[in-house]
């Protein structure tokens, strides 16, 4: 979380959340992203880095993390009015594998608002289409999944640890005299940096990650979904003896 967001959220009026979606059909062959919003702006869409979000009836639920480290499945219901969906359904399976990104931001920070900022965004929700449970000529509703708990996959994909997490950091690059962002899988991308031990630097080829839940909360805060890449629920279920 960056300083602008976080000195946002934690004042009296914060500005208005705006949810931004994806949806990547490049995982099933087919090379469109469909990017739509619950809550345009004036002229009916959301401009966020460069990429237009149209005006859709969307209703997402089930994002969030419970305390007995239980992975979230999330619905997200789409409006079938304009019938194109149907079509993209019919023509690609449900859409089943498609990915689907969820991005939080305060309006003020979109392209066209007060304080635009690409970077002043919540932890981005990442999950694939399982399975379409609902089509009628209302709506269509899909359950979504994370890609290490998908129906049919066999585990483990990657190796299951408490208190480390897999997630390449991004980098410096003397080159582009910036951080390199292409091989990255964390997203943070705040301006603070810090060294492996969680302290503080200001000389940017020091910054790493310590891969440890502290580091986690170290860059985006308390108060949000982390994108710890570990599984620290493991360590709360204990095997019964005898």
């Amino acid at each position: 979380m960056t300083d602008a967001l976080s000195t946002a959220v934690q004042s009296l009026e914060p500005g208005a959340l705006v949810e931004l979606f994806e949806l990547d059909l490049s995982p099933i062959g087919v090379n469109e992203i469909w990017r739509f919003t619950p809550t345009p702006g004036v002229d009916g869409q959301c401009v966020f880095a460069g990429q237009v979000y149209y005006a859709a009836d969307v209703e997402a639920s089930g994002f969030e993390v419970n305390g007995q480290g239980q992975i979230p499945q999330p619905r997200l219901r789409v409006s079938n009015a304009t019938l194109m969906l149907a079509g993209l359904v019919l023509q690609h399976d449900d859409v089943i594998g498609a990915k689907v990104r969820r991005t939080r931001i305060l309006a003020q920070y979109l392209d066209d608002g007060a304080e635009a900022d690409p970077d002043a965004i919540f932890p981005v929700d990442q999950y694939v289409v399982e399975q379409k449970v609902v089509q009628d000529r209302t709506e269509i509703e899909w359950k979504l999944s994370a890609e290490t708990d998908q129906q049919g996959v066999m585990l483990p994909k990657r190796t299951v640890v408490r208190d480390y997490c897999p997630w390449t950091y991004r980098v410096w690059s003397p080159s582009l005299g910036a951080f390199d962002y292409s091989d990255a899988e964390c997203p943070y991308t705040g301006a603070d940096c810090f060294k492996a031990d969680g302290t503080v630097t200001t000389t940017v080829t020091e910054d790493e990650c310590g891969r440890k839940l502290t580091d986690c909360t170290t860059r985006f805060g308390t108060d949000v979904d982390l994108p710890f890449g570990g599984f620290p629920g493991v360590g709360l279920n204990k095997p019964s003896e005898g």
